[in-house]
């Protein structure tokens, strides 16, 4: 995907989650909001927590855009074993 399409899709919902990596190397999730600011996507961060923190050690991360209409919880139901 070329950047001017990712800006694009970024654009298209605010919503997503921040991947960080740990001191230990261990996976580290945010929900975070986002918007695309002049060509590349801005988030709000606070000092502090574990994902400004996490950054300023390794700035290694993974944003994911979350799609508003996958956001939809369900109800299961653990079928006993026959």
């Amino acid at each position: 995907m070329e950047l001017a399409d990712a800006l694009i899709f970024a654009s298209s919902s605010h919503n997503g989650v921040l991947v960080t990596l740990k001191r230990d190397g261990r996976p580290q999730l945010s929900n975070i909001s986002h918007a695309v600011v002049d060509g590349a996507i801005g988030i709000s961060i606070t000092d502090g927590r574990a994902k400004t923190k996490n950054l300023r050690r390794d700035p290694r991360s993974v944003a994911l855009r979350l799609e508003p209409r996958l956001l939809v919880l369900r109800r299961a139901r653990r079928q006993p074993p026959s």
